[in-house]
């Protein structure tokens, strides 16, 4: 299958451009050639026919212009990469690109040696279902990037002390990601990013645990066997602590210490030099101040298991990360973004800040109740997006009187469309200063 475009793009001395769009059996694109110390960044959405605003950036030169080949193969890949979320197991095997993903997570589950298909033991009390779901990848920008079909267990249907036993595993918390990213910017390295792909599939079960076959998926010859699992599957109750235990096995093996506050910390020193390494799940961030030690323990890391490497930080769990040499650049602008569509307040005008002047809430018992759920989830977004406002958490009050027009809920995302790129930085040079805040 090829990408039946053709696409003309050219640039004036105004960096104003015109796009001429033809059938062809390849995309080729001809750019004249630009001056050394302008980067261009274009994005081409060839399902709407139509190219977003270009960017212009006056930098040092860093890397060339983006080549023909580099801007085609992106279009090549942006047209392989179903856009929709199937709802349901059928419509998914009808996808070739929703189809594909659901085969290489069985093949994970090969390569891994996940599961035996058997008869179901007489001894057997409970079989536990299973589901597919369905999720695409974005990147940074909220571009698809990968169509992520994944097998889980209906965990509730488990039993304590059948299926499962302990069942508790750490995860870090936000505020130990920000004082890594403080504290890598201050010693002036940079954190490295990678993912562990199927991570679960990697921690062994000390159980008995009995699953369904997979919907869509199952034996012709032997329709009503079932499969024992030799290693954790997403979605069981103990299947975060199996993959925890897992690694924090290997890492401890190789020299490595576990935070004492913080379990999902790993530090390493070697000769006054320091590596630390932050988990959380199946994402893992690293850096070094020597170099050698992150490439060590990517490919300790790549022997073992099926890992994507991702470079340098740059998104992670909601925030936009920009590591430059002076200093470390965070904000949530796309987390933002998510949060004004989905409340339906993309269109909103930005105001400085988020309440008014000596505003006093108060119930209006005659007014008409708001949905509780999308209320409650408004708050949710409000106090991950601002942990220190003190207004957002005073919303929280009214949840079980809110009304239908949320218009101090709404200021408050007004207000963050107006602060969208506003972030914090952290300098790798000078003096520490404190700094005490007031909201």
């Amino acid at each position: 299958m090829q990408v039946n475009l053709y696409i003309n793009l050219k640039f004036n001395h105004n960096h104003k451009f015109n796009l001429d769009i033809y059938n062809n059996n390849q995309v080729q694109v001809h750019l004249n050639k630009l001056k050394n110390n302008i980067h261009r960044k274009l994005v081409y959405h060839n399902n709407q026919h139509q190219v977003t605003k270009v960017k212009l950036q006056v930098l040092h030169r860093v890397r060339n212009v983006t080549t023909r080949r580099q801007l085609a193969n992106f279009c090549a890949h942006h047209a392989f990469v179903s856009k929709e979320e199937p709802l349901k197991v059928d419509d998914a095997l009808k996808d070739p690109d929703w189809l594909n993903a659901m085969q290489e997570e069985l093949n994970n589950f090969k390569r891994n040696d996940v599961w035996t298909l058997m008869k179901r033991p007489d001894h057997c009390r409970n079989v536990i279902g299973t589901k597919w779901i369905f999720k695409n990848k974005q990147d940074e920008s909220g571009t698809v990037i990968r169509n992520k079909a994944r097998l889980v267990a209906q965990g509730y249907s488990q039993v304590e002390g059948v299926d499962f036993g302990e069942t508790f595993a750490p995860v870090a918390r936000l505020e130990s990601i920000r004082i890594l990213l403080a504290f890598a910017s201050h010693h002036g390295f940079k954190l490295q990013q990678m993912d562990v792909k199927s991570a679960f599939l990697n921690g062994p079960l000390h159980e008995e645990v009995y699953v369904k076959q997979p919907p869509g998926f199952e034996d012709p010859h032997f329709p009503d066997h079932v499969f024992k699992l030799k290693k954790a599957l997403y979605g069981l109750k103990q299947a975060p602590r199996a993959w925890y235990e897992h690694l924090k096995e290997l890492l401890e093996d190789r020299g490595f210490e576990v935070g004492k506050i913080d379990p999902t910390l790993f530090t390493k020193k070697v000769n006054g030099e320091l590596f630390v390494c932050q988990l959380y799940v199946d994402d893992i961030i690293f850096g070094s101040t020597n170099t050698k030690f992150n490439d060590e323990f990517a490919m300790l890391m790549t022997n073992r298991f099926e890992m994507s490497m991702m470079g340098e930080l740059k998104y992670f769990l909601g925030f936009e990360i920009k590591q430059m040499q002076h200093g470390t650049f965070i904000n949530q602008a796309k987390y933002l973004q998510d949060m004004l569509k989905r409340f339906d307040m993309k269109g909103a005008k930005g105001i400085g800040t988020p309440m008014q002047l000596k505003c006093q809430l108060t119930l209006d018992e005659a007014g008409k109740a708001v949905d509780t759920k999308l209320y409650r989830s408004m708050i949710g977004f409000l106090s991950r997006a601002l942990e220190k406002s003190s207004f957002g958490g005073a919303l929280e009050e009214f949840l079980g009187g809110a009304l239908e027009k949320i218009s101090f809920g709404g200021a408050l995302e007004e207000f963050l469309w107006w602060s969208i790129g506003d972030g914090f930085l952290w300098w790798s040079i000078g003096d520490v200063q404190l700094w005490s805040l007031a909201w």
